[in-house]
């Protein structure tokens, strides 16, 4: 093992790692490194960071391990995920690393793949990125409604800490046949399967409360969907 991956807020669960977890985890890390006999780094995937519900408090994985990377991209809280505007960075409690070797090995890595690199526009409003935010009040509230609605239909749905995103269970377990059924009539989710739950599906709540509103009543409907 030379490498975790820690994404968190989770992409599709919505679950936050608590500082608890983390420190647990940072326990398993430094026991396997001592026994393999090689320092195993953390990749902390955090697009979605600031996009918490519920006042939930947040800890990056790097304040418990000191070897871990960072990934963050602006995309997901500008609601804007085709721009390519964010960063990698190291923990500056990282000991004894070549920081400068990190960025000469990823360099060639974007220069390879032009297209990771941000258009003018978007390099000259990098500055002002860190004030900007999605509404996380009307967040809530479309949370809140599409949960409370598809709960009291009898789907087994996750309620998420983080993300813009509901994780639930597929009437009749088979997420792909469910997401067809629901295209088939306009209502556009993304099946399990692309996350190896086949059983499950995703819903995006980028959507507007209105457009909520009119595809609520078909997901109602179509809770005994396989039975």
């Amino acid at each position: 093992t030379r490498i975790v991956v820690v994404n968190s807020p989770a992409n599709p669960t919505g679950r936050i790692y608590t500082r608890a977890q983390l420190d647990a985890l940072a326990i398993v890390l430094n026991e396997a490194s001592d026994r393999i006999g090689h320092r195993i780094w953390l990749l902390s995937d955090e697009p979605y960071r600031r996009i918490r519900f519920d006042d939930i408090p947040y800890t990056s994985p790097a304040a418990a391990y000191p070897w871990t990377m960072i990934d963050y991209s602006y995309g997901k809280v500008l609601l804007a995920p085709g721009q390519r505007v964010g960063y990698l960075a190291l923990s500056p409690s990282m000991p004894d690393v070549d920081k400068q070797a990190f960025r000469d090995a990823f360099t060639p890595v974007q220069l390879a793949l032009g297209w990771n690199f941000p258009n003018a526009i978007m390099q000259y409003a990098v500055p002002a990125l860190e004030s900007v935010s999605i509404d996380m009040v009307e967040y809530t509230a479309r949370r809140n409604r599409m949960y409370d609605a598809l709960r009291e239909a009898g789907y087994e749905i996750t309620r998420p800490e983080g993300t813009f995103y509901l994780w639930g269970r597929a009437p009749g377990g088979d997420g792909d046949a469910f997401c067809t059924h629901m295209a088939e009539r306009g209502v556009h989710l993304m099946p399990g399967s692309l996350f190896d739950r086949p059983e499950h599906f995703r819903i995006s709540l980028t959507a507007t409360m209105e457009t909520i509103e009119k595809a609520l009543p078909m997901l109602v409907n179509a809770a005994s969907f396989g039975s």
